[in-house]
């Protein structure tokens, strides 16, 4: 695990980026089976025109979500096919301290 972040992915909206995070085990060991802790979120984005976020393990996080997408001028996002808080079957708990996603901006597809 991370004193901090497990994935920070940042912008000061002076150029817009994407952000893309996918196919990852973050918080939890290389097969996705165990908690290895993050102090904070799993992933956290901030700042973005375009993020997608697809197929991770998103387990045994920190203070807050799981999964947060958040900031100024969040215009499209699309996050799917995660596994959030269990293991990489989806059949183990394995949990996160705080909530599993917490996202803001316009256009955003969770599934």
């Amino acid at each position: 695990g991370n004193g901090q972040h497990g994935v920070l992915i940042e912008s000061d909206m002076t150029h817009p980026y994407t952000a893309t995070v996918l196919n990852n085990r973050i918080g939890t060991n290389i097969h996705g089976t165990d908690v290895i802790t993050n102090a904070y979120e799993g992933v956290f984005i901030r700042n973005f025109t375009h993020a997608v976020v697809q197929g991770n393990v998103l387990s045994g996080n920190g203070r807050w979500a799981a999964l947060s997408l958040t900031g100024r001028g969040n215009s499209e996002a699309t996050v799917q096919n995660n596994m959030i808080g269990t293991d990489v079957t989806g059949s183990m708990l394995l949990g996160n301290v705080n909530s599993g996603t917490f996202v803001t901006g316009t256009n955003i597809l969770l599934g």
